[in-house]
């Protein structure tokens, strides 16, 4: 199986989500990379731009505040409703580590 291969690996939506809010815990410098993510699928012409759009706004409040991004990486941990559209449209292309998906790998 090859980790990278989004056909053949595909580990839990709910672990996916919380190794991610994980990645932005440990660094969160990362938070400049999903904005760029962002701004390169709007760039390219996105057709559904408004879940990148909150995305933008949750990232912008996240960088200029600690209480907003620990509120960020809960509500990133927590499988909600409100999530879905969200989770759906995500800036973390190419965010985690070949040893995050390991990890992830070893869950599944």
């Amino acid at each position: 199986m090859t980790l990278g291969d989004p056909y053949l690996f595909r580990p839990s939506r709910e672990r996916l989500w919380q190794v991610l809010a994980q990645s932005v815990i440990a660094d969160a410098a990362c938070l400049d990379l999903l904005r760029a993510n962002i701004e390169r699928s709007q760039a390219h012409g996105r057709l559904q731009s408004t879940p990148l759009l909150e995305w933008r706004r949750r990232i912008e409040r996240a960088k200029g505040s600690g209480i907003e991004l620990a509120a960020l990486v809960a509500w990133m941990q927590v499988p909600n409703h409100d999530s879905k559209p969200l989770e759906s449209c995500s800036p973390f292309p190419r965010s985690l580590t070949d040893e995050d998906l390991e990890a992830l790998g070893e869950s599944t």
